[in-house]
């Protein structure tokens, strides 16, 4: 069983079109909220599973291009005030000049570099798949958002040994884990009744082992 997160942070994101919506938990109302960034006006939108989430997050952004072309707006107009201290200044204008570039593409250039390189969230369609998975699977989504193995989920270790014989899921104690250290967990019950992880932590490192504590203390099956 996978449970659904906590309003306590955002616990993962969407993206569509170049837009991205940060998406919650609401328990009290028992459905997830979304709210698209970076735009002058607020936007948000809900739904009860991913597939309707997703969908009303496609159709608010589709409703909100569609208004600002009939206003003629922009998103982003490609310019935007950068202040800096004069002697930072002074350093990227000589950084520029050396590399035989305008300062303006020279600072395009790093900022695309910087953007470029950053793995991207964890999306919410890997945060919670919709069904168990194995070791490997659950290792292959970890390593598309930028997630790098770990001694204890290299294949001939022993934790990774006995995570090869069981399933796993997102367990709801996962985004607690997020709010504490900005890492996430999914869990698995081995023949014993003990839970067993594999995660990713806040330096994408890729673990897997006991799990002997669990964070969201309402819950303690969280699986």
């Amino acid at each position: 069983m996978i449970d659904s997160p906590t309003t306590e942070e955002p616990s993962s994101s969407l993206k569509y079109r170049g837009y991205r919506a940060n998406i919650e938990f609401s328990e009290g109302r028992e459905i997830f909220v979304g709210r698209i960034e970076g735009l002058p006006d607020t936007i948000t939108f809900e739904g009860r599973s991913l597939g309707e989430l997703r969908k009303a997050f496609q159709q608010a952004i589709e409703t909100y291009e569609a208004t600002q072309s009939d206003k003629g707006g922009k998103r982003y107009g490609g310019k935007f005030l950068l202040r800096l201290p004069s002697d930072l200044h002074r350093r990227v204008a000589l950084a520029a000049q050396a590399s035989g570039k305008s300062l303006n593409t020279w600072i395009a250039d790093q900022l695309a570099r910087v953007v470029e390189e950053r793995p991207d969230p964890v999306s919410i369609e890997m945060l919670a798949p919709d069904r168990k998975m194995s070791i490997e699977e659950m290792i292959a989504l970890l390593e598309k958002v930028g997630g790098k193995r770990g001694k204890t989920a290299t294949p001939g270790h022993e934790n990774y040994e006995t995570a090869r014989e069981l399933e796993f899921a997102l367990c709801r104690c996962s985004f607690q884990d997020r709010a504490d250290y900005g890492g996430y967990d999914y869990i698995a019950r081995t023949p014993q009744g003990a839970c067993f992880y594999v995660g990713i932590n806040s330096r994408n490192q890729i673990s897997c082992g006991p799990k002997g504590y669990h964070f969201y203390k309402k819950v303690p099956p969280c699986i």
